[in-house]
């Protein structure tokens, strides 16, 4: 018998490879927990924006409200980058009389994707 000190070359290799391989892997892992965490970011804007504007017209009184649609524009640097939030209020005669149906969409672009989130609320 031989008597073997250390590792060899190819167990070096191999070692080496399969740690490659779960680096890749964990770089896969993290960049998809990323998107998710900036997707979810961009997600709580809009519905914090669109809520906003809810409790804006809440506070100024339903009944003040005039029938028709608005949008304005809000950016954010949440992305590392500007995203641009598009709020469109529409305010409608609501199906009962003295009442508004108050519709509130945000949508944005997310990578190429369009995305949006809305809230509405029927108001005495």
């Amino acid at each position: 018998m031989t008597d073997q000190k250390g590792m060899g070359l190819i167990e070096v290799i191999v070692g080496l490879g399969l740690l490659a391989v779960c680096i890749i892997g964990m770089n896969a892992l993290v960049m998809s927990l990323i998107r998710g965490n900036l997707s979810a970011r961009l997600t709580d804007q809009a519905s914090r924006l669109a809520q906003t504007k809810i409790e804006e017209l809440r506070g100024a009184g339903y009944d003040k409200a005039t029938v028709g649609s608005s949008t304005d524009l809000w950016w954010s640097a949440a992305a590392g980058g500007s995203v641009a939030f598009q709020r469109t209020t529409t305010i409608a005669a609501g199906p009962v009389a003295n009442t508004r149906a108050v519709t509130v969409t945000v949508s944005w672009t997310d990578r190429g994707k369009r995305s949006e989130t809305f809230t509405s609320e029927l108001a005495p």
